[in-house]
């Protein structure tokens, strides 16, 4: 059983490269064993509710259709 923190899950938001193609391998290999905390999608959600008032309404945007899918698997 694998609790995944906001970093590592990070990892794999749009826009993110470094470490996203082996990082989504090694997520699909044990996706049976992976949980969220409710603190991790909130901090996630606080980060698009932040870009969103700093403007970044597309970035945003992209980001939080990425997080319901997010939830959807979890």
């Amino acid at each position: 059983m694998y609790l995944v923190d906001t970093n590592v899950l990070s990892m794999g938001a749009p826009g993110h490269r470094e470490g996203a193609a082996a990082l989504a391998g090694w997520l699909d290999a044990r996706s049976d064993d992976l949980f969220l905390s409710t603190v991790t999608v909130a901090e996630i959600g606080d980060g698009i509710a932040k870009l969103r008032r700093s403007g970044g309404l597309v970035r945003a945007d992209r980001l939080d259709d990425w997080l319901d899918v997010v939830l959807h698997l979890y």
